[in-house]
């Protein structure tokens, strides 16, 4: 065998190799020459491209992480905002249950009872957020709030 592959020109090698390569192809064993070699080659000639393609890849998720920490600080400084709005609410209109000016309706005080919910929940969630200004108020608007529906009298 030896001395036959020895007696073999280059251009006999060439067709052994094809030829061999081929039957390994038709082989249902799940090695494929043919397309290893095509995709080596077209590694080789688009490697420009996939270069390029990683580093857009790498691009993109850096630009991504920095604008997930820019929409969480938004969304942190929407939910002070907004939890600001609440205290703001709800010490506003502790002051008109205190001067007894003003009435007000069931609907009114449903409205600033969910924003004191709101309030109190966020407080729990930041406890580094000052909670402190409106315990006395909340205390207040529920008792009126009581009184209201026991004397069935809102606005």
């Amino acid at each position: 065998m030896l001395e036959f592959l020895q007696s073999l020109t280059s251009g006999q090698w060439t067709i052994l190799v094809i030829a061999l390569l081929s039957l390994i192809q038709i082989v249902p064993i799940k090695i494929n020459p043919w397309s290893w070699l095509g995709k080596q080659v077209g590694r080789v000639i688009n490697k420009e491209v996939m270069d390029k393609q990683d580093q857009f890849l790498a691009t993109s998720q850096e630009y991504r992480k920095k604008n997930d920490l820019q929409i969480k600080k938004l969304e942190s400084k929407l939910d002070k905002q907004s939890a600001e709005g609440a205290r703001n609410r709800i010490l506003r209109f502790g002051d008109e249950v205190k001067n007894k000016q003003l009435r007000h309706s069931e609907e009114y005080y449903n409205q600033i009872l969910a924003d004191i919910t709101d309030y109190g929940n966020y407080c729990k969630e930041h406890p580094d957020f000052q909670n402190e200004r409106t315990v006395v108020t909340t205390k207040i608007i529920k008792e009126a709030y009581e009184e209201h529906v026991k004397n069935n009298d809102f606005l």
